[in-house]
């Protein structure tokens, strides 16, 4: 029996696979449920920010938000897939992939029309929104990009291949539905033109799609030459000859040479690119497939490398809807979030503790800036208070001034960052602080000088009168001797006292005791208020850190799910 005949008989028997998945399968959908109300649940405390850690903050809520709505639509968008792939549950789907001109559509027609010559039933059929819709005329072959939207051919009642625009296709459109449509198949046929077979462009691609895990099989196409000849009336005519088997062979282990070193420069397994395959539809077809013929244009050995890949297929189709939901939980949620959500989470969070720590750094410096700004104002404060002596009155107004200036320097500090604080209340209080202190200078005072001469007036008087009475020269001497005794009565009658005289009013004691108390309250003051700053930056940081824990938390339990 041929290769062709076992392939056709081998897809008729692949009907009865059962897909026993759903328990596995719902258990990514809730993992992808609960990661969605996980991330929905907004980070709490934003309001307290301000400037650009609120905007930090809102971009990243938004920029999660926006992810898991677009995981939502992605994942209806995908039942669609799935949807489809169930209607086709008892068949193998081929997906032929390749490059604009690869000759997808000439590739699908032969083998339509291979499988009507056993007597299979073959219908066309296009995509639209997930649903089939039938059509009676063949794919349509062109040198131009012919296919617009997905379109597919059921061979028989057990195989399905479905023709693709082309990887850079002329219509962006046409590229996106591609990539969409890759997660419906079974197996993947990658088509190459043997004009230029295995570029970078689809390098790239194929570097994706052997991600996925799906059996692929390399086919080089239109591996033929075209001779000019004359006919017999002498007109030129154009005959396609396959290639030498020489030629196939060099450009078959060229493109398996240059794909696995690409691959393995990629750091992915080699072991899943399968050797490609040289054919020529169109001399297959030229020489009515004809077995020989078929041999001869490469799809016999195509034909047993397709039975490999059908069993292959069978293996992967009993597990396609865990590997369709764990195909989009990998590319879709959990390559975004380790890419971009969960980087932008550790950034916010890492700004945030640094900002905190800025606050609690700059502690000493705004102190030292209120103390000088506050010490500098006590002078004039004090003189103000000191003539009524009203300490009360003055510890009010230092505490004002101490409030004014903690408010101005704190919210000049924290306003760009954080709510302003406020008027912030300073109490000194009385006790610790001195009082205003009278000043005093002693005087010594002298007392009774007026009747110390009056009783030397006396004492002389008295002395002369009795002078008289002696007569002659006792004159003299009663005189004198009245003077002594009149002055040794006036010593006995002057005195001196010591008296302390007010002069003004100190504040000497009172300005060092409110510098005192001063240093010791602004800094603890200072450190409470920026210390409240930076516990909120840091518990926000926290949530943001936790968030960042429990996501990947998550993503650590899909390696036990699904198996």
């Amino acid at each position: 029996m041929s290769k062709e005949k076992e392939f056709i008989a081998a897809v008729v028997g692949f009907a009865g696979i059962q897909q026993e998945m759903a328990e596995k399968v719902q258990s990514l959908t809730n993992w992808r449920l609960d990661l969605e109300k996980l991330l929905e649940s907004r980070v709490q405390g934003g309001d307290a920010v301000r400037g650009e850690v609120h905007q930090r903050i809102s971009r990243l809520e938004q920029q999660v938000q926006t992810a898991v709505g677009g995981w939502s639509k992605q994942w209806e968008e995908s039942d669609l897939l799935k949807q489809f792939s169930d209607t086709m549950s008892d068949r193998m789907v081929l997906l032929v992939f390749g490059k604009v001109n690869a000759g997808k559509s000439s590739f699908c027609n032969f083998l339509a029309r291979r499988f009507a010559a056993y007597g299979h039933a073959v219908q066309y059929f296009s995509l639209e929104n997930g649903q089939r819709v039938l059509r009676d005329a063949p794919f349509k072959e062109g040198a131009t990009e012919t296919t617009a939207c997905i379109q597919g051919v059921e061979l028989g009642d057990q195989l399905v291949l479905l023709d693709t625009p082309g990887l850079h296709s002329v219509t962006e459109e046409n590229g996106d539905l591609t990539r969409r449509y890759l997660d419906a198949a079974d197996a993947v046929l990658w088509l190459t033109s043997s004009a230029a077979p295995g570029q970078v462009q689809e390098l790239q691609q194929l570097r994706e799609e052997l991600g996925l895990g799906k059996p692929l099989q390399a086919v080089i196409t239109r591996s033929d030459r075209q001779e000019l000849d004359e006919d017999a009336d002498g007109e030129l005519v154009s005959t396609l000859f396959n290639k030498t088997p020489e030629n196939r062979r060099l450009q078959e282990q060229d493109v398996h040479k240059r794909a696995s070193e690409y691959l393995q420069q990629a750091c992915m397994n080699t072991g899943l690119l399968r050797a490609p395959i040289s054919v020529s539809a169109h001399c297959a077809e030229g020489a009515a497939g004809q077995p020989d013929e078929l041999e001869k244009s490469g799809f016999e050995e195509l034909f047993g490398a397709l039975l490999k890949l059908a069993d292959q297929a069978r293996t992967y189709k009993s597990t396609k809807p865990l590997q369709m939901a764990s195909n989009f939980i990998q590319k879709k949620v959990k390559a975004p979030l380790e890419a971009d959500l969960l980087p932008s989470c550790r950034e916010a969070a890492s700004s945030m503790r640094a900002l905190a720590q800025s606050f609690r750094a700059r502690v000493g410096q705004v102190s030292t800036t209120v103390e000088l700004e506050v010490m500098s104002a006590l002078p004039a404060l004090l003189d103000e208070f000191r003539v009524a002596k009203d300490k009360a009155g003055l510890l009010k107004a230092v505490d004002a001034r101490v409030g004014l200036s903690l408010s101005n320097h704190l919210t000049a500090v924290l306003e760009e960052h954080l709510s302003k604080p406020g008027c912030i209340s300073f109490k000194l209080g009385a006790q610790g602080v001195a009082d205003f202190k009278d000043e005093f200078v002693e005087l010594h005072v002298k007392e009774g000088a007026g009747k110390k001469s009056l009783s030397r007036v006396i004492g002389s008087m008295l002395g002369g009168l009795a002078g008289l009475a002696l007569g002659g020269l006792g004159g003299v001497a009663g005189a004198a001797l009245g003077e002594r005794a009149g002055n040794a009565l006036g010593e006995r009658l002057e005195s001196t006292r010591t008296e302390q005289r007010l002069v003004g009013t100190s504040y000497a004691e009172l300005l060092a005791s409110l510098g005192a108390e001063l240093k010791k309250r602004i800094p603890s003051l200072v450190a409470e208020r920026m210390n409240a700053a930076a516990a909120t930056l840091d518990e926000l940081a926290g949530k943001f850190s936790l968030r960042v824990e429990l996501v990947e938390t998550r993503i650590a339990a899909l390696t036990t799910l699904g198996k």
